[in-house]
């Protein structure tokens, strides 16, 4: 099938782009998506799937939609309440679209398959294998650091990709498996260079387990900030308690202590107004 142009029914995707390898699921509401996921499962399952660049476009026609899009396969339809439906497919292939027939009663669109650009597993085994392998444990290696930091992710990802030795495999296996925004999925499934593709895969994984780390640090500040608050809070509470049990009448405010300890400092006059007006604006 490959460079293949071929017909399919076509869906426009809100906000998502699926990628080859990639299982997902999605709502469809507009008539022509449904007639068009129908028109699919009558002949073969087949579906040309293309994300839209506006997502606010009802009506998307062949400039509304990413050229660059993925022949899916459908695996389950589930109807559900309202007219929508849930559709669930796998994703084959990355596809252009060459044209779209819009005047139908569904999206059809005439497509031609997009083959890399070259086939770097066989350059490379030829030239250097000890060169691919460096690669391929590159990428296992980075996915399994975000692997780390992401535990919601299953085991058995892990080990699919562990095993894999084809780098156009495990390049487009972990791509699928991503949580990348539809534009990040979007410019990884144009590119057609796999060594591009797989260098930008990498520069996309470590940017996330980047942002993954800042986040933990920022989250780890703020819970030392209120952590610390929080102990005050309680030491300030039971000291008050205390002083109650013994009886002591002086428990002061905070201001009061701090006016308190003022008034004992020796410092110039200046000093001394100058904390005062401090205390009092507390």
């Amino acid at each position: 099938m490959t460079g293949e142009t071929y017909s399919l029914p076509m869906v426009a995707l809100r906000g998502l782009t699926i990628l080859p390898e990639e299982v997902r699921h999605f709502d469809v509401s507009r008539e022509k998506s449904l007639l068009a996921i129908e028109e699919a499962v009558k002949n073969g399952q087949k579906l040309f799937v293309s994300a839209q660049k506006d997502l606010e476009t009802e009506e998307p026609g062949a400039e509304d939609v990413y050229l660059v899009g993925c022949v899916v396969t459908i695996r389950q339809v589930v109807k559900l309440p309202k007219k929508m439906s849930r559709v669930l497919v796998s994703g084959e292939a990355r596809a252009s679209l060459v044209r779209l027939d819009s005047e139908t009663p569904y999206l059809q669109a005439t497509v031609v398959e997009l083959p890399d650009d070259e086939d770097v597993s066989e350059e490379q085994t030829a030239e250097n294998p000890m060169n691919l392998e460096a690669m391929i444990r590159g990428l296992q290696d980075v996915f399994k650091e975000y692997l780390l930091k992401n535990p919601k992710l299953s085991k058995e990802l892990g080990m699919q990709v562990e095993a894999i030795r084809d780098l156009k495999h495990l390049v487009d296996v972990i791509a699928a498996n991503m949580p990348f925004s539809f534009e990040d999925a979007q410019e990884l499934l144009e590119e057609t260079n796999l060594m591009r593709r797989y260098e930008l895969l990498i520069y996309k994984i470590v940017n996330e387990i980047q942002a993954q780390k800042v986040k933990e640090e920022i989250q780890s500040k703020v819970k030392e900030r209120v952590d610390k608050n929080q102990r005050e809070y309680i030491l300030r509470e039971e000291l008050k308690v205390i002083r109650e049990e013994l009886g002591d009448d002086n428990t002061m405010s905070d201001a009061d202590e701090f006016q308190q300890a003022v008034d004992a400092l020796k410092a110039s006059k200046e000093v001394k107004e100058k904390l005062n007006k401090e205390i009092t604006a507390e």
